[in-house]
């Protein structure tokens, strides 16, 4: 996660997009709301597969 909008500022790195994927587990699907919120906070694609 730290790494990602490091990557997505660098305009070096060919970085241009993160996408997050979120399968089915043990403790449901999709990411905690925490996490959730981070990853919104860096415009960060996130994906929920059911």
């Amino acid at each position: 996660m730290k790494k990602d909008p490091l990557l997505l500022k660098d305009k070096k790195s060919g970085v241009s997009e993160v996408e997050w994927h979120f399968f089915p587990g043990k403790t449901g699907v999709g990411p905690t709301p925490q996490l959730e919120d981070l990853l919104r906070k860096n415009d960060f694609s996130i994906f929920i597969h059911k």
